[in-house]
């Protein structure tokens, strides 16, 4: 499709988290309605849940500011049933995306790794200015 003619989403750093629809409870909700609210949103799959919840515990220590982390994929609260945010993610299950309150996608990792902790806090620290 034509780039000037459609929107392309995208999920690299600096760019607006994308609209994917997802139920909660039988109800439709949209990943635009997980972020923001005042404060910062971690996004992930059920594979990367235990790496990225440690990750983001720790960062919120470090950084002294609250990490919302929600795992989108079945038996979550938040489920994909439609594939909307497999599709945009562009990211593993295990990955995640750290996005602003802003709604901006501030820190994106393509998979857990070993480094996922101290990866997290240096984007967070950039992001705010702390480093």
């Amino acid at each position: 499709r034509d780039a000037e003619l459609y929107h392309e989403h995208s999920s690299r750093p600096g760019a607006p988290v994308p609209h994917a629809r997802l139920a909660q409870n039988g109800r439709s909700v949209s990943t635009l309605d997980l972020c923001g609210k005042g404060g910062f949103s971690l996004l992930t799959g059920i594979v990367g849940e235990d790496t990225w919840r440690e990750a983001a515990a720790a960062a919120e220590k470090a950084a002294g500011v609250p990490i919302a982390v929600h795992v989108i994929g079945p038996g979550q609260e938040y489920d994909d049933p439609y594939g909307d945010w497999i599709r945009l993610r562009e990211t593993q299950e295990s990955g995640a995306l750290l996005v602003r309150p802003d709604l901006i996608v501030g820190f994106r990792a393509d998979a857990a790794s070993t480094t996922a902790t101290d990866d997290l806090i240096a984007a967070l620290r950039q992001i705010l200015a702390l480093s």
